[in-house]
């Protein structure tokens, strides 16, 4: 049998063990998001960028990845683009607003099983009609 001391112990080095695979765990994540961010940054082209006037990438950890950039032209304040499990995208045009200090979030537009080739198009016509 185990004494009191040493049940702790191993308790311990258990806890302790968990908590690294945990934050390797969240850095892999990090990693892969923003992998996938710059993957599809790459894959939108300088033209439309320059076209919707898209600004400030950043990567988030939804799912399996994805980007939100600001746009600076039409309706839609920012473009999310989320990576699918079908390796399709989804993608999104947002309004963000502040009313009484509060921040509301209107999803305009949504397309799914967008194809990587489609991916400019989609957000050009999105933001540019």
């Amino acid at each position: 049998m185990l004494g009191k001391t040493k049940l702790a112990l191993l308790s311990g080095m258990l806890e302790n063990a968990e908590k690294s695979a945990s934050a390797e765990e969240a850095a892999e994540r990090k990693a892969r998001a923003l992998e996938v961010a710059s993957t599809i940054w790459k894959q939108i082209g300088i033209g439309t960028k320059m076209a919707v006037g898209a600004r400030s990438p950043s990567a988030l950890a939804d799912k399996l990845g994805a980007l939100t950039f600001q746009v600076g032209r039409g309706n839609a304040t920012a473009i999310k683009v989320t990576l699918d499990f079908s390796d399709t995208y989804i993608v999104e045009l947002v309004k963000a607003r502040k009313h009484a200090g509060k921040y509301s979030i209107e999803v305009l537009e949504k397309h799914a099983d967008v194809y990587c080739d489609m991916l400019a198009d989609v957000i050009y016509h999105a933001v540019c009609k």
